[in-house]
């Protein structure tokens, strides 16, 4: 894993946070947890505490843990775009599936994609930061 710029992982609850090295904004929901709207707001202000902008997004789901409705929609209808590109970690086929309809149904400008691992989505977002670089 990435060293951590902003010191050590923040427990927010249901998820915990961490700032990585390589401007990725790094967050593990816990197992058995539900995000909620309150928890996504959680996040979203500690963003804006610690001045994170154009970070990519890691969000790895806990053995058996999920997004409410709610949380789902908000972000699929939002209009800013809070990070160049997210990616998913999941832990099973529950997750997968909702992670899928997520990538298929939403709006947003932004790349995102599913993974099984960390080091797939790590990978990942250093592709994305090398088509940057060369465009």
């Amino acid at each position: 894993m990435k060293k951590i710029i902003i010191g050590k992982w923040y427990d927010l609850g249901t998820i915990e946070i961490a700032y990585l090295d390589g401007a990725i904004y790094y967050a593990r929901l816990k197992k058995d947890e539900t995000m909620t709207l309150d928890c996504l707001r959680k996040s979203i202000d500690f963003r804006k505490e610690y001045g994170i902008e154009d970070a990519y997004l890691i969000l790895e789901f806990g053995e058996f843990s999920t997004t409410d409705l709610d949380t789902r929609l908000f972000s699929m209808n939002r209009t800013d775009e809070p990070f160049k590109a997210e990616a998913f970690i999941t832990r099973n086929l529950a997750q997968k599936i909702i992670v899928d309809n997520y990538v298929k149904l939403n709006k947003r400008k932004i790349p995102f994609a599913r993974f099984d691992s960390s080091d797939e989505a790590f990978s990942w977002i250093e592709s994305l930061k090398k088509s940057e670089k060369s465009a």
